[in-house]
């Protein structure tokens, strides 16, 4: 779970809600077909498609950017000169 991670109904802009602390979030829907949309920094939105005819429980996957995954840094040389 991911801490911040933003959970929107496509089909209604103004429902979104963030992951509390724990990585959880919870919406209210009326019975329905919906598409989620989860997005995170760093990470590739994920879409999917439900629908809404009870209570339900979902856990959804989010990946890694391909340029975040494989980012590389220049060598770092660290010297220093000994006091006297």
């Amino acid at each position: 779970m991911l801490i911040g991670v933003t959970v929107k109904v496509a089909e209604d802009p103004s429902i979104n809600v963030v992951a509390n602390e724990y990585g959880f979030y919870s919406l209210s829907l009326l019975e329905g077909n919906y598409t989620m949309i989860i997005s995170y920094p760093g990470y590739r939105d994920f879409e999917q498609s439900i629908t809404v005819d009870k209570n339900i429980k979902l856990d959804l996957p989010l990946n890694q950017e391909e340029e975040e995954r494989t980012a590389k840094i220049d060598e770092v040389i660290i010297s220093g000169v000994k006091k006297r």
